[in-house]
């Protein structure tokens, strides 16, 4: 007996010695980011001698198109025919896109590509070495977590089909679970990365997805683009003059970039600048489209898949022919209807067999101040009501009303502190986070990355009520790159441009009247 015992002591000892050592050397499970439009450039005949960029625009593009305005700008001098002029320019500036171009199928008319990585950042590193926010940002900051090794870029052509993309995310991530041994890879993707991202759930399953973070991301679609899909262009002056403002992240820059704008306002540029390009919309909308929108963005799948939903039929019919164009017709109404509009159910079924969903978006800035919605709560790109699938937001500069009740009731508070979004109509309420007065993907390496990676290392589907620090609602501050819980005792920072410019506003009001008072005196004696 006490032989028995002694043995059973003995694998009781080995069990507990070999527990903590096999825990230590836990394989970290890889991370795959998927970018946003427009991370790096894309190039005609990528790899070659003649390699040349087209996008982001160049100084030779630029240069060129110089070249093609001196006829248009001769003829506005010798005839002033405005309408001549503006057909100049829009017929040159679509030359510029020329490389860009799709055909009517949704396919790159010319031979463009972008750098694509099949390997790990440990062979990549100029990618995101020195950056510190955005995508290469977070690629730097989960270098730093995870090693080299286990980070992946997937890096697309924007203009092209998300579906098409999701076949070459699949190629990746099985070639990196063959790599590693692994079974399953965290997914993060950011921006325009999400509508590539849901159409590889849509149709390669979640199988090989532990953790799935949607990241400032279009998704759910973005109200611009269906606007002006739509022929809805419009320049409104707040919108133009908050857009401005956001440029200047941190407290002295936005100080300094409010107080442009306020003397830019005050003489009248603003007025003079809005009325001015208003005027010109309204006036050649349809050869501003039919020039130059619908040939070089009106045939991209990847931005037809960017208008939503209830927005998509009559953007549809307003940029395409319907037999000109029926098999990118075809291609769009797949990821319209079988992926955004069934973006709930691929995603229930994830998380019911234990994939991770998380949800982050930005509030509190000023969209492209291009549509007749720009007042809606941005992130600077995307509406704070699409990027949160459902949110219920105040318009820019404004709150909920004072007696505004949370809309679902479900025991828990989804209410902002700052009354400007109600997260309890979000189509996942409990796993979405809001970060305030932060910009689109502006994940800058520091405590906003700590808490994506919090997200992609959870074993179980996290909660906003799992971590004080990490709250529903946050708060990201420029000037010391901190994130900060919104709580029950929040309070808006502040506004000392606003007192200061009501000061001169009340004193250059009194020094008026005065001088009219002096002047009345004068003209009576």
């Amino acid at each position: 007996m006490k032989k028995i015992l002694s043995a059973i002591l003995v694998l009781v000892l080995l069990v507990s010695v070999c527990v903590p050592a096999y825990a230590s050397k836990k394989e970290t499970t890889p991370f795959v980011l998927v970018s946003g439009m427009d991370v790096l450039p894309l190039y005609k005949d990528y790899g070659t001698e003649n390699e040349k960029k087209v996008w982001g625009l160049s100084g030779d593009s630029f240069l060129t198109l110089g070249k093609e305005l001196v006829k248009p700008l001769a003829m506005l001098a010798l005839n002033g025919n405005k309408a001549d002029f503006t057909k100049g320019l829009l017929t040159a500036v679509d030359k510029m896109f020329e490389e860009l171009k799709c055909d009517d199928n949704g396919d790159s008319i010319y031979n463009i590509a972008t750098p694509t990585f099949m390997s790990s950042m440990a062979d990549n590193q100029w990618v995101y070495e020195g950056e510190t926010k955005d995508e290469q940002g977070i690629l730097n900051a989960a270098v730093q977590k995870y090693g080299a090794e286990n980070v992946y870029f997937f890096n697309y052509d924007w203009r092209l089909d998300p579906l098409c993309h999701a076949d070459q995310l699949n190629e990746l991530i099985e070639s990196i679970k063959k790599d590693k041994g692994c079974d399953k890879v965290n997914l993060a993707c950011c921006s325009m990365g999400g509508v590539v991202s849901m159409s590889y759930l849509y149709k390669y399953g979640h199988n090989s997805i532990k953790n799935f973070m949607l990241l400032s991301t279009a998704f759910q679609g973005v109200t611009a683009v269906g606007e002006m899909y739509q022929g809805e262009l419009y320049l409104e002056k707040g919108a133009l003059i908050r857009r401005v403002v956001n440029l200047g992240k941190g407290d002295l820059k936005e100080f300094l970039f409010k107080a442009l704008m306020y003397a830019v306002d005050k003489v009248g540029l603003a007025d003079t600048l809005v009325n001015w390009a208003n005027g010109i919309i309204d006036t050649y909308t349809d050869d501003i489209y039919d020039i130059l929108l619908k040939d070089v963005f009106g045939k991209m799948p990847g931005i037809l898949d960017l208008v939503t939903a209830d927005e998509y039929e009559a953007s549809k019919a307003y940029m395409l022919d319907s037999d000109k164009n029926a098999n990118l017709i075809k291609r769009c109404d797949e990821y319209i209807y079988n992926v955004q509009l069934k973006t709930k159910d691929i995603l229930d079924k994830a998380m019911a067999d234990g994939t991770g969903v998380y949800v982050v978006c930005q509030y509190n800035m000023q969209a492209l101040p291009v549509s007749p919605s720009s007042d809606l709560n941005n992130d600077l790109l995307i509406d704070v009501k699409y990027a949160s699938a459902g949110a219920v937001c105040a318009d820019m500069d404004c709150t909920l009303p004072a007696d505004y009740k949370q809309a679902v009731e479900d025991g828990h508070n989804h209410l902002s502190a700052d009354n400007v979004v109600d997260a309890s109509t979000c189509m996942y309420p409990d796993s979405t986070w809001f970060i305030k007065d932060q910009a689109h993907v502006d994940y800058n390496v520091g405590e906003t990355t700590d808490f994506l990676f919090w997200l992609a290392d959870s074993e179980t589907q996290l909660t906003v009520f799992d971590n004080a620090n990490y709250s529903q609602f946050m708060i990201f501050n420029y000037d010391d790159n901190t994130l900060k819980p919104i709580n029950s005792d929040y309070k808006e920072p502040f506004d000392y441009f606003s007192l200061i410019t009501n000061i001169l506003e009340t004193v250059f009001s009194l020094f008026e009247k005065m001088m009219n008072a002096v002047y009345e005196i004068v003209v009576s004696l």
